[in-house]
């Protein structure tokens, strides 16, 4: 850890000096634009974009060349940061760049926490003005707010979030209806029901991935204090629900048996589309990208229904819906020479764009969903295998809660994961993992403060 913070710290030396604003302030504001300062078509301004996608694929080549045809006065340069569509080792290869003060004027996150870190690094400009001279209420516009220490350094794109995808195939087997309004017993109850046979012929009811989300889904469901910190800055540490979470994944993994354990998916490196695909798994809590990966690709078959269902809340009282949600989030560059071309760029690509588009889910609220979803569903190869009626109902049905997620949300992330993995692996009791994680989270917290 220390080792990264040495990087990091580096890192912002660098930044410091090409940005005309450094610390939690962000870059140059960007800047209404002005009378007759506007690119033309005779004119073209060429904006540079920079993300992980593959141009060839989603359909985002044919997305940028829509922009270009109703905006002839501004040109889009994608440049691939990565060649195999991996967001994370994009991010490294765009600090390298920042590092080297790249020409960069749009550039990607994948997720709150990347966005949250590098907003506070300085590297991209605030967009408060030109939110404001178009009236633009990210509030209302989007499903997830990207606001940042008072300050809106991106927009949201992609939106993010989580459900349960079940095999509709084995529910009928079990007599199991579709669940509608579920709390995470009601999950176990239903991964015992699904689990059938033993040894190499197993089928598990439930499968849980390695991620941070699923250390905390007994937090993340709810409306408020949904993170490792509350509102006002504070330890959450002492929500129940991280507890509970600890305890769906040691029950399902270790008692019930009816999830593969997580020695098994660690030391296996098991994988959510290999285990669903092949049947091997009835269920699996997981982000809206794989809606349509369950009607089939060139890489994945699929020869069984799949049905939806909300993500579970933690008690029948609970109110219904509130699920992890995240965004990828697309900003501008501090050191960006034509900030006003690209806010116009990313405001279209995160609104109409994304419809346009049509194989993401977007952020944007006034999305059609019935359209969004009949869009979507034409990049699956079996699109009857994907239930409609339950997939409607989840989407609008389901609401993210308000996080507070900080610029060093990963290390919280790997601190909990650290200690709750002792536990899972039967080298602590609950208990002792609970106080230790509290006092890691507390130091963490206490280390990071102003």
């Amino acid at each position: 850890m220390r080792k990264w913070l040495a990087v990091l710290v580096a890192l912002v030396v660098v930044i410091a000096g090409c940005s005309s604003n450094g610390g939690d302030k962000g870059g140059k504001e960007a800047e209404p634009a002005k009378s007759g300062d506007t690119a033309t078509a005779d004119k073209p301004v060429t904006i540079n974009f920079h993300s992980w996608h593959i141009l060839e694929n989603e359909n985002l080549k044919g997305t940028i060349e829509q922009f270009e045809k109703t905006h002839p006065g501004i040109k889009i340069n994608y440049v691939p940061l990565v060649d195999n569509g991996d967001a994370t080792e994009s991010i490294k290869k765009l600090d390298l760049l920042v590092s080297s003060d790249e020409n960069l004027d749009i550039v990607v996150f994948p997720d709150t926490p990347k966005y949250n870190q590098h907003a506070a690094m300085g590297i991209l400009a605030p967009m408060d003005g030109l939110l404001k001279e178009q009236s633009i209420s990210v509030k209302d516009d989007y499903k997830i707010d990207p606001s940042f220490n008072g300050h809106v350094y991106a927009l949201p794109g992609k939106y993010v979030e989580y459900m349960v995808l079940l095999n509709k195939n084995h529910l009928d087997e079990a007599g199991l209806p579709v669940p509608t309004d579920w709390t995470w017993d009601d999950f176990m109850a239903y991964a015992k029901k699904l689990t059938k046979g033993e040894g190499a012929t197993k089928r598990y009811g439930a499968y849980f991935h390695t991620w941070p989300v699923f250390f905390q889904q007994a937090v993340v469901n709810q409306p408020t204090d949904n993170g490792f910190l509350k509102a006002d800055g504070s330890s959450n540490m002492d929500n129940p629900g991280f507890a509970k979470s600890l305890q769906i994944l040691n029950q399902t993994m270790n008692v019930d048996k009816s999830a593969y354990s997580y020695a098994d998916v660690t030391s296996q490196k098991m994988h959510y589309r290999n285990v669903y695909s092949g049947q091997t798994a009835s269920m699996i809590p997981i982000g809206n990208w794989m809606i349509v990966e369950a009607g089939g690709n060139d890489k994945f078959a699929y020869d069984h229904t799949t049905v939806f269902a909300p993500y579970p809340k933690n008690s029948k009282d609970d109110p219904s819906g509130y699920t992890s949600a995240s965004a990828d989030y697309y900003g501008i560059a501090a050191n960006s020479k034509h900030k006003k071309e690209a806010f116009t760029f990313l405001r279209w690509l995160t609104t109409e764009g994304i419809v346009y588009q049509g194989s993401q889910f977007p952020s944007w609220t006034k999305a059609d969903m019935n359209q969004v979803v009949e869009n979507m569903l034409k990049f699956a190869k079996r699109p009857e295998l994907i239930d409609k009626t339950s997939l409607m109902y989840v989407l609008n049905h389901s609401k993210a809660g308000v996080p507070n997620v900080p610029s060093y949300q990963s290390e919280l992330e790997n601190a909990f994961i650290k200690e709750s993995e002792k536990y899972l692996l039967g080298a602590q009791d609950l208990d002792t993992t609970m106080k230790s994680a509290k006092e890691t989270i507390q130091g963490i917290i206490d280390a990071n403060k102003p």
